[in-house]
């Protein structure tokens, strides 16, 4: 679910879609050589050239030909340049004079304004091909441009708005977050605002949840295994702090080659200092876990935890153990804006009807419908109640074993395990 799809959805029901893209150009069309082309000699071929982004398609910009196949092996090359930094995919339509009806179809690009453009040719056996006509109107919209009647950062912020009700109504979203140590250093501000932090480790050594105002604070302490932790801030931000200091600081090196969306593993400058082979890290501005060292490459990374989005981080961006981690609930704190329509959304499953129906009821407000709105939020407020009852993760005492002996609790961290 992309950010888009959910402005998307909103606009396509208040009936105020944004500008969309405009038909591809296209330059050096020729006949040309290409071993194993499909094309039948003797025809003469026309093409429509488009382009499809997440949202859509747009139209032809005037219909190419004819392009004459005189032998076997022949092919159509043809130039495409489109928009600036958009992500899209060339698709041209061949065939017979008004009747293109297959197409073929070049992978995903970007910056195709002006030379070189890309290049292909139609009779390319190693690309997708298709059927289909030419589409009649132009659907390849923009959701981080304006509508004729609600701006763009309008919708942004409904749907901001929608992901921290629903967060704050099913309590959090599980997930897992971190901080990298300073040594000496007894306070740290959480990235994010945690609901709850069920459990903490500290260079892989679990801590107790205490209070506050336990702690000996006349002069630091250090050590390698620390006690315990307590939150100690929690309003724009949350603080905690550990009883006694982290002897250590985290490591911190650099990304040596660039982590693409995607990527499982991730190559560093050095991994000296990085403590645990099962552990997290922040590179760039991503947080991820990992679980396993191959010289200086990280590898079975998890990306985009702690609220953070997984995203492309280039060479030489920071790299930062983060050996103090939690697990607990996380408040949606998000700050989408123009510009953000292709960042997923990471929302479980069956939030994004939910999230379109607070986005409707915001439309409807801004229409001065009152009434409207009050009604799709208490649906929403309700629905988000309904998902987390149905899908709230439980853990603690299991009953394990046969009845053959009386009731014994183990007790840990997680709550114990009833063994009868």
């Amino acid at each position: 679910m992309l950010v888009g799809d959910l402005i998307q959805a909103c606009r396509e029901s208040v009936t105020d879609q944004p500008p969309t893209l405009y038909p591809p150009n296209t330059a050096n069309t020729a006949v040309v050589a290409q071993n194993g082309s499909p094309l039948v000699s003797g025809l003469s071929y026309y093409v429509k050239v488009t382009m499809l982004n997440a949202w859509g398609e747009t139209l032809y910009n005037g219909e190419l030909g004819p392009f004459t196949i005189t032998g076997p092996n022949q092919g159509i090359q043809i130039t495409a340049f489109g928009p600036i930094n958009q992500p899209v995919i060339i698709r041209a339509y061949f065939g017979l004079a008004g009747a293109e009806n297959s197409y073929i179809q070049i992978p995903l690009a970007a910056n195709l304004v002006g030379p070189p453009g890309v290049t292909f040719v139609i009779g390319d056996t190693t690309q997708v091909y298709g059927t289909g006509y030419p589409p009649t109107r132009n659907s390849a919209y923009l959701p981080d441009l304006d509508g004729d009647a609600i701006n763009a950062s309008s919708m942004f912020r409904w749907l901001c708005d929608a992901l921290k009700l629903g967060s704050t109504v099913c309590g959090g979203l599980l997930d897992y977050g971190g901080v990298g140590s300073i040594s000496g250093s007894p306070q740290y501000i959480c990235p994010g605002i945690w609901k709850k932090i069920a459990s903490l480790w500290y260079d892989g050594y679990p801590l107790a949840m205490d209070d506050n105002g336990n702690y000996f604070r006349r002069n630091n302490i250090t050590a390698s295994i620390l006690s315990s932790v307590a939150s100690s801030t929690l309003n724009n931000q949350m603080m905690i702090e550990f009883w006694p200091q982290p002897a250590r600081t985290s490591a911190q090196t650099t990304l040596a080659a660039p982590l693409l969306i995607g990527a499982t593993s991730a190559t560093l400058t050095s991994l000296a200092g990085f403590l645990l082979s099962n552990g997290f890290v922040q590179i760039g501005t991503e947080i991820m876990s990992y679980s396993g060292f191959l010289g200086n490459t990280l590898t079975n990374l998890q990306r985009g935890l702690g609220g953070t989005v997984q995203a492309v981080q280039a060479a030489g961006v920071p790299a930062i153990e983060l050996n103090i981690f939690w697990s607990g609930w996380r408040m949606f704190n998000p700050t989408y804006a123009p510009g953000s329509s292709g960042v997923v959304v990471p929302a479980p499953l069956g939030w994004e009807t939910v999230l379109f129906e607070f986005m409707l009821g915001r439309a409807k407000l801004a229409e001065q419908g009152v009434g409207d709105y009050t009604k799709l939020k208490d649906s929403c407020t309700k629905a988000f109640s309904d998902w987390y009852r149905q899908n709230r993760v439980t853990l603690g005492p299991r009953q394990i074993g046969d009845q053959s002996q009386g009731l014994e609790v183990l007790p840990n961290l997680g709550g114990g395990w009833v063994i009868t």
